[in-house]
């Protein structure tokens, strides 16, 4: 049947880590508690390359400095020689544990435990005193276990001169650990108070998971001064792991990363070209192992071509390593969905408590007690109120709710109270997501009458053009009802010209004319050119077929093509049937099986 793809985030937690991680799903320090057993504690070894930066001590009005300052620091420990920070999101992870605060700093015996805690075999801690116009920055370098003190030479100045100070400061320590100013360069940061003040905003809620009000901090920061290269660097980093910030911002974001990237730190560097190149996936976790951004983008690739290609494994095992270094949203979503689309019930098991600790009554529960039968999670979850703000979540439920195994009354009574809740302009988002789901249910009455409601979200063309496409396709493939396809089709038919509305229209037509009327289809390019490819391809093997072609060879050479590019009006689980039907036909039903399989989840794949 149907199904979306989705890719957005939401805050869970991973309790399968590797042995060397330093966390346990609840974010608490080995021994983990399990209920199957109980597991025995693998020390993390200390490692004098590794360097734990703890937030500073802070005496000024603005506790915020306290992070921001060590989070720069920390960027400076790069070099592939010399030593390496730890991340500052599992610094302060433990840090927290251990009683750490904005207020309450540890004591340097506190410090060296957090340190060694997390394998770091040096610890950087420092202050930051404020007297009338004049700001002291200070740090020690302490070795792990022993405790041998080494300070660094204070820098002091202007609140303004900020950036200045900071960088006096980083050559002090990185003189003082040996490995010379070659590690880092410049701290980049702003000549701007305001712009630098809003980006500490931005960081701290980063941090802990605010994704919006970050994203909204990073702005303003960037808005400050247009050359601050690590707010726009930020703020694309946050739009790529929140939720509901679309592809035009991440694009737009990522490109002013791209223009700013040499004013960016070396650390800063790798990661954006992580996630703009195959070979700075490749590269990534060898210059910056530290890095969880690093291991979820060297990850990511693999986990939306993971169901398609064979990759669930090594999707799932590079991003708990990034979850091992740090909890961060998307990363944590992408492991539920593999946990979701494999049926892997401990897995779901182990995430969950940890998940609804972070999102209370977030929607996405409704798929994971469905997975596992849980009556219990889905009346706690029944008793909540439906959100408007909780919309993308609501979607995906709708969409995965069938392939999941969500009764036909739970996603009935879901979408009629997100309905209730939603404002006019909203509706079309419901409509579309009760549209696919009653398809995905096999009840296309139902379907064909919220399709003659309204628009349906993300329409182009003529009002009503992306039902157009799903009436024709349900009709042409599925159980549809064939009246409402003919229809649809007439109307696609009219659709002209070479963009994205005109190559989906060629598609959905060239579907119907080979499986319906049995007669040739047009040219395919406008298809190629505007991204249908897996449409082009299939409506090749579907000609073949029809035709009489058992030219086995050609078929496999297709059946490559679909499942790397697996989608089909952005769905995934037409090819593979489509496929499957193919290969029957040839008379190689091992094969028709491995597709309908690759189909039958409905998990993204692209």
């Amino acid at each position: 049947m149907l199904h979306v793809r989705l890719s957005c985030c939401c805050a869970l937690l991973l309790a399968a880590v590797r042995a060397a991680s330093a966390q346990c799903p609840d974010g608490t320090p080995p021994p983990c508690a399990s209920a199957a057993r109980p597991r025995v504690a693998t020390p993390v070894p200390v490692d004098r390359n590794r360097v734990a930066v703890l937030p500073f001590r802070v005496t000024t009005a603005d506790s915020l400095l306290g992070e921001g300052v060590a989070e720069l620091l920390a960027d400076q420990f790069i070099s592939e020689a010399g030593p390496r920070a730890v991340s500052m999101s599992t610094v302060l992870r433990a840090w927290r544990r251990a009683g750490g605060g904005l207020r309450t700093p540890l004591s340097q015996p506190g410090g060296i435990r957090v340190a060694g805690e997390i394998g770091a075999g040096l610890l950087v801690e420092g202050s930051i005193v404020g007297l009338g116009t004049r700001l002291t920055l200070s740090a020690s370098v302490i070795t792990v276990p022993g405790g041998a003190v080494r300070r660094a030479v204070p820098v002091s100045g202007h609140p303004d001169s900020l950036p200045a100070l900071l960088d006096r400061l980083a050559a002090s320590v990185l003189g003082v650990v040996g490995s010379g100013r070659s590690t880092g360069g410049s701290v980049s940061l702003s000549e701007s108070p305001a712009a630098v003040r809003a980006y500490f905003e931005g960081m701290a809620a980063f941090r802990r998971g605010q994704y919006f009000p970050a994203a909204e901090a990073f702005e303003r920061a960037f808005a400050a001064d247009t050359l601050f290269a690590r707010a726009a660097f930020m703020r694309w980093l946050t739009a790529t792991w929140g939720p509901g910030f679309g592809t035009s911002v991440v694009a737009t974001w990522r490109n002013r990363a791209l223009a700013l990237r040499s004013r960016m730190s070396p650390r800063d560097q790798i990661v954006l070209d992580a996630a703009s190149s195959a070979a700075g996936r490749e590269r990534g976790p060898l210059l910056a192992p530290e890095s969880p951004e690093v291991w979820y983008y060297q990850a990511d690739p693999l986990y939306h071509g993971a169901r398609a290609l064979g990759w669930t494994a090594r999707a799932r095992a590079g991003l708990e390593r990034s979850i091992a270094l740090d909890s961060q949203a998307i990363t944590l979503q992408h492991l539920l969905e593999i946990g979701l689309w494999t049926a892997d019930s401990a897995l779901l098991r182990a995430v969950w408590p940890a998940f609804e600790r972070l999102a209370p009554g977030s929607p996405l529960g409704w798929l994971v007690a469905a997975r596992l039968g849980d009556e219990r999670l889905a009346a706690a979850l029944r008793r909540l109120p439906v959100r408007s703000e909780d919309s993308f979540f609501l979607y995906a439920v709708l969409l995965w709710g069938p392939v999941v195994g969500m009764p036909a009354e739970w996603l009935d009574d879901l979408a009629a109270r997100w309905r209730a809740v939603s404002l006019p302009a909203q509706l079309p988002e419901v409509r579309f997501a009760s549209f696919h789901s009653y398809s995905l249910q096999g009840r296309p009455a139902a379907a064909a009458r919220v399709a003659l409601e309204g628009p349906l979200r993300d329409s182009i063309g003529t009002p009503g053009f992306h039902a157009d496409l799903w009436l024709a396709a349900g009709a042409a493939i599925g159980d549809g009802d064939r009246g409402l396809g003919e229809a649809a089709v007439a109307r696609l038919r009219s659709v002209t010209g070479s963009d994205s509305a005109a190559a989906r229209a060629r598609c959905a037509v060239g579907l119907w004319d080979v499986l319906v009327t049995d007669s040739a289809v047009g040219d395919d390019a406008v298809m190629r050119a505007y991204g249908q490819h897996t449409c082009a391809e299939l409506l090749v093997v579907l000609r073949a077929t029809r035709a009489g072609d058992r030219d086995s060879a050609r078929l496999a050479r297709s059946d490559s093509i679909v499942r790397t590019r697996a989608v089909l009006f952005g769905y995934s689980q037409l090819g593979p049937l489509l496929l499957a039907r193919a290969w029957m036909a040839q008379g190689h039903h091992t094969r028709a099986l491995a597709n309908l399989r690759a189909g039958s989840t409905g998990f993204p794949d692209w």
